[in-house]
């Protein structure tokens, strides 16, 4: 027998055991991922977030006692007026070079994996989630999908020039596999769950 012969025929007798897929429409596996416990469990296991905000909370107050009085927040939510976008008379991206702290809205969360969804509706200039030292999420508990399956049918029909999933801060470990949190991006990212 040759070795290429021999090769194949090991390969042949050591396959590994089919496992089925699991069924996604059963309800238990929504209930074990469709979770506001579980969203808070997994972002926070990734590196982010998450604050739980009650209906008698009033949130700008919230975010200020969370980031102190005197942080530089640049809010895109019309409801939550901070420091504005751009400063009046410009609309040059350079500006936001030095946001401290960007606060937006996300359409959607997806517990499974810590997730938000957020479009170009949501942040204005798409710099923005990524040019800032720290990300702050505003979602309703009412808003999260238990997986992904679901949030790809969600997004299936929407029209948008630019979207993504963002789950956490930036993180990478190439230098000497060492985790740096913000190396390209924000250093942390907190999601408020409002009610």
């Amino acid at each position: 027998m040759s070795s290429r012969s021999a090769i194949l025929q090991a390969v042949k007798q050591n396959q590994p055991t089919v496992e089925t897929l699991p069924d996604i429409t059963q309800p238990d596996y929504a209930l074990k991922f469709g979770t506001t416990e579980k969203f808070a469990e997994v972002l926070t296991a990734i590196g982010g977030r998450v604050i739980l905000v009650d209906e008698t909370d009033d949130l700008k107050a919230l975010i200020l006692q969370v980031y102190g009085e005197e942080a530089d927040i640049v809010s895109v939510i019309d409801e939550l007026p901070f420091k504005p976008l751009f400063p009046p008379g410009t609309e040059d991206p350079h500006v936001l070079e030095n946001v401290d702290i960007a606060l937006m809205k996300a359409q959607f969360g997806v517990s499974e994996n810590g997730s938000v969804w957020v479009t170009e509706a949501e942040y204005k200039v798409r710099a923005f989630p990524f040019i800032c030292q720290h990300l702050a999420v505003v979602l309703s508990r009412n808003d999260l999908v238990p997986y992904m399956h679901e949030a790809y049918q969600k997004i299936s029909g929407q029209q948008y020039g630019f979207g993504l999933f963002i789950a956490g801060p930036s993180k990478t470990a190439d230098i000497e596999q060492s985790l740096v949190l913000g190396a390209h991006g924000p250093k942390t990212m907190t999601v408020f769950l409002t009610q």
